[in-house]
């Protein structure tokens, strides 16, 4: 518009959220891994907490980024990778068509109860690493105090009373007791003890096996350093998971195992492992022992647990 030779805009502004529509219920993490993640509204709000924030700031190889240079990716992403990975293999292996002997059959709750676990487990995969620190696990023995490790302080975190306001205010309202028995097993949730059914839940997250944590880590691992021996078939891996009744070699509980179909893949999976072991983690170990110095036990280096939870 002109006016006395002046050039005027008309600007029309709309107020954003007039233009949003309503309130979105399910919100996407873009990963270079599985593409795109999932979250409710809900479950965003573990996300945005302090402890899970936190995260951000930890990388998932420590200081391997100096032999590989790419390798500056953080537990944050890895946790939303897990936490992905165990939901969809708790969706194959809970499916009637894949339940086909009554010992399995009869730890599987009804629908209601069934949906509840869903959630306690997507929730204890996302948490599963909450309480590591720097330098991933080597420097734990000289940053925490004694007894402590990483899986006693993201037991701590969940019980926190930032965590348990967002366990209650979830639909339905989960119990700390069970994310932590599926974040950390059977081993480190001592004195909780973990029924049949929530074993081979903590199994899906951090089996030594087929655990979706040990699948992500491998797969994010191997994508971010350059390297190619971390790669496997993870998606038919995951279709040919079950879980396996007690009549299987003489188990005295079911637990989680594979169709003949994932052979391949699994061992594809553990090869990885292997080579994983003897590539990456030699830059983690070695990076760490260089911070090694006289003045690692002077006073004040030993953390108190409740400074390593601001530790970054």
């Amino acid at each position: 518009m002109r006016e006395g030779g002046a050039q005027f805009w008309i600007v029309i502004v709309f107020r954003w959220s007039s233009l949003r529509g309503p309130m979105k219920h399910s919100h996407e993490f873009r990963d270079p891994i599985h593409t795109f993640i999932s979250v409710r509204t809900d479950e965003r709000k573990v996300i945005d907490s302090r402890p899970f924030q936190r995260l951000r700031h930890i990388h998932q190889l420590a200081l391997s980024y100096l032999v590989y240079p790419g390798a500056t990716h953080k537990r944050f992403e890895h946790s939303l990778g897990v936490m992905d990975i165990a939901s969809r293999i708790f969706d194959i292996v809970t499916e009637n068509d894949h339940v086909h002997h009554d010992s399995v059959r009869n730890i599987i709750p009804d629908a209601h109860a069934k949906s509840y676990w869903k959630s306690v487990l997507r929730m204890a995969a996302l948490c599963h690493d909450i309480g590591h620190l720097p330098f991933s696990h080597a420097a734990e023995k000289e940053l925490l105090p004694e007894g402590y490790d990483h899986e006693r302080l993201t037991k701590d975190l969940i019980y926190s009373d930032e965590m348990e306001e967002i366990w209650n205010s979830m639909t339905p309202p989960l119990r700390s007791d069970h994310i932590v028995k599926l974040a950390i097993g059977p081993k480190k949730a001592s004195p909780l003890e973990l029924s049949t059914w929530e074993t081979v839940l903590s199994e899906i997250i951090v089996g030594d096996a087929l655990g979706a944590d040990r699948m992500d880590y491998l797969l994010r691992d191997s994508y971010h350093a350059g390297v190619s021996y971390g790669t496997f078939d993870h998606h038919r891996l995951i279709n040919t998971l079950r879980i396996l009744p007690t009549t299987y070699e003489e188990s005295d509980q079911p637990t989680l195992g594979l169709e003949a179909g994932g052979l391949e893949s699994s061992e594809g999976l553990m090869i990885g492992a292997v080579r994983r072991l003897v590539g990456i983690e030699v830059g983690v170990v070695s990076g760490v022992s260089n911070l090694e110095s006289p003045g690692v036990d002077a006073p004040g280096w030993r953390l108190r647990h409740e400074e390593a939870y601001h530790a970054v």
